[in-house]
């Protein structure tokens, strides 16, 4: 496996193992999408929870910064985060076309001052 894993073979790895969990989606009605979603993005909470804990992200914490973490919590999000879309039918194109319009519109709020620069 190398790093030219698209975002298509990326989910298309995560459903192939959802797959083998029983977790088919063609084969889920609408409700048990919706709850399995559900379970979906409560567990990507959690990711997001243990991702912060891995460098002290307040001024009071004293932890040390855990890259090899970072990167495992990032990756466990990008599962939920899939398995969420294919509950929904968003597919990768759709995705790509939304990341699109989303960067598009940033630059522009950046252009127009909307957003402004950062200084850190």
């Amino acid at each position: 496996m190398g790093t030219d894993l698209t975002l298509y073979k990326m989910f298309g790895k995560i459903r192939a193992q959802q797959n083998m969990r029983g977790i088919i989606y063609q084969d889920m009605t609408a409700d048990q999408k919706l709850h399995y979603a559900n379970e979906c993005v409560l567990a990507l909470s959690v990711e997001v929870s243990e991702l912060a804990s891995s460098w002290p992200f307040a001024s009071w914490k004293t932890t040390k910064i855990d890259i090899d973490n970072i990167e495992r919590e990032i990756i466990d999000c990008f599962f939920f985060l899939s398995n969420i879309a294919d509950c929904f039918n968003i597919t990768t194109e759709d995705l790509a076309k939304r990341f699109e319009a989303v960067l598009e519109n940033n630059q522009r709020r950046i252009n127009d001052g909307t957003h402004k620069t950062m200084r850190l």
